[in-house]
């Protein structure tokens, strides 16, 4: 199935006027072309999982979660990701999940991250 971007065009007449005596006028229209983001998007997998060592080095790459949106031109398709959690960061262009702090000594068995896509622009 295609998606498409829902375009609509509005046509405003506008008019212009001088103060002379007697006045006189001119018009012209202004026709406005708008797209619309039809689609959110919305992650391939609803859960990701993945099982790492507490002794990973800092900055190395854990997993890479994908998002995708059916749009079908720039900008309603370029998808930014969002991370915000004191162990991981992600990319915001390419999703790639990686340590930014050491897990040593934290005595934390299982981590739950809950990330968020959105648009690019």
């Amino acid at each position: 199935m295609l998606y498409m971007c829902v375009r609509s065009i509005s046509q405003v007449r506008i008019l212009v006027q001088d103060g002379g005596s007697p006045p006189r006028d001119a018009t012209s229209i202004l026709t406005i072309n708008m797209e619309r983001n039809e689609f959110p998007p919305e992650f391939i997998n609803n859960n990701y999982e993945e099982t790492i060592l507490e002794t990973l080095p800092i900055g190395s790459a854990i997993i890479r979660v994908t998002a995708d949106d059916r749009d079908q031109k720039p900008p309603h398709n370029v998808v930014t990701y969002e991370l915000d959690h004191p162990y991981f960061s992600i990319n915001t262009e390419t999703g790639d999940i990686s340590l930014k702090r050491s897990l040593l000594g934290d005595g934390t068995e299982s981590y739950r991250v809950r990330g968020r896509v959105e648009l690019g622009w």
